[in-house]
């Protein structure tokens, strides 16, 4: 994968969340509003990591490769994390289970779309 093939998926994913945030919308502006901080859990913290990654990957330093892939994950770990802090934190209101369905089926996006990209 590149960079342009990246930030592709990463605004397919942002798109898929706004599919999942309209459709939250017609039970409650609460449903949607947690399904849309669940989706930018996931969605923000992957293009940080794809924009991290790929801005300092070179071929000619394949040594290096496996250390800013560890320092890329690592970081978008801890922007989700915190994201998951503060939506806890500030939100009061926020739905968990739709909360984390919506992180989950974005952050399977990626793999589903590969998967059905492949067979096509």
């Amino acid at each position: 994968m590149n960079a342009t093939q990246a930030r592709q998926l990463v605004l397919k994913q942002l798109i898929f969340a706004m599919v999942l945030v309209i459709a939250g919308a017609f039970f409650s502006l609460q449903a949607a509003l947690s399904i849309l901080l669940g989706g930018m859990a996931s969605a923000l913290p992957n293009a940080f990591f794809s924009k991290q990654f790929f801005s300092s990957y070179r071929a000619d330093k394949s040594q290096r490769l496996l250390m800013n892939i560890y320092a890329a994950e690592l970081s978008k770990l801890l922007f989700t994390a915190s994201i998951f802090l503060g939506v806890m934190l500030l939100y009061k209101q926020v739905q968990p289970l739709l909360l984390f369905a919506a992180y989950l089926l974005v952050h399977m996006f990626p793999a589903v779309y590969a998967v059905k990209a492949q067979k096509q």
